[in-house]
């Protein structure tokens, strides 16, 4: 069996352990947002699925499509605070926007907080030696941090797990002393995959939490977390899966 540990879904500033094994939903997880995550992970189920051909030695359609989006940001003079669950997945894009001429900062787990305060002081306009277009960011950067100012737009990889951990990442441009009358958040998904299941269930949850809290939002209206973890990956699977028969 693997012996190696894979990241958590949210990344909170100090590696975890996510169980010996490559899973089923972080291989696909993994593969929606980039098969080069694949490629980089230390697990032996990720190395044989590449060895045996399963992965695409390409960096995705997401990479390819933020790359572009960014291209258009930073003619503009706009930008953007883009979000992934993986700390990975943000180095691998910091690399690739950074060789496309992209001009970037990160705030992620493995970034101190001297790196932080630096990245959001660029990001805001606070400090000027880098002028950055595009903030990636894992969900380190969910809470605590007001970047409305400059920046209107969110774009989201990746999906989190439930309906508040997406409002706390649109809810850092969205503030009460920004100054853009309206903000864009832009949620990137395969079709295809499950990641569209998992986008529905979100929203079904927020109906529900806005139903019985109003704006207050809170993930334990439905039992703990953890619980509400799997009750999404097990609803998305059957829809998934469902999809798939349908087609063959």
């Amino acid at each position: 069996g693997d012996s190696n540990e894979t990241e958590t879904a949210d990344d909170t500033g100090e590696k975890k352990k996510a169980g010996t094994k490559l899973t089923a939903l972080g291989a696909l997880r993994a593969l929606c947002s980039s098969p080069k995550l694949l490629s980089l992970s230390d697990s032996d189920s990720a190395k044989a699925m590449a060895a045996a051909g399963l992965v695409p030695d390409d960096l995705g359609p997401k990479v390819q499509w933020l790359t572009t989006m960014a291209k258009v940001l930073q003619e503009d003079g706009e930008r953007a605070l883009v979000f992934s669950y993986s700390r990975k997945m943000v180095k691998l894009l910091e690399e690739k926007l950074t060789a496309e001429g992209i001009r970037v900062v990160t705030y992620h787990g493995e970034t101190t907080e001297a790196e932080r305060t630096i990245a959001v002081d660029e990001f805001q306009g606070v400090k000027n030696n880098i002028n950055p277009t595009i903030m990636l960011a894992t969900d380190a950067a969910s809470e605590g941090i007001n970047l409305g100012k400059r920046c209107s737009t969110v774009i989201n990889l990746d999906l989190p797990w439930t309906p508040g951990n997406l409002e706390q990442r649109s809810n850092r441009v969205h503030r009460i002393d920004g100054t853009h009358e309206s903000y864009l958040v832009i949620n990137v998904v395969l079709a295809g995959t499950v990641e569209p299941h998992i986008m529905g269930i979100l929203e079904e949850k927020s109906f529900l939490s806005d139903a019985l809290l109003g704006e207050e939002r809170s993930p334990d209206i439905l039992g703990s977390e953890g619980k509400i973890k799997m009750n999404l990956i097990k609803t998305a699977f059957q829809r998934w899966e469902s999809t798939q028969n349908n087609e063959h």
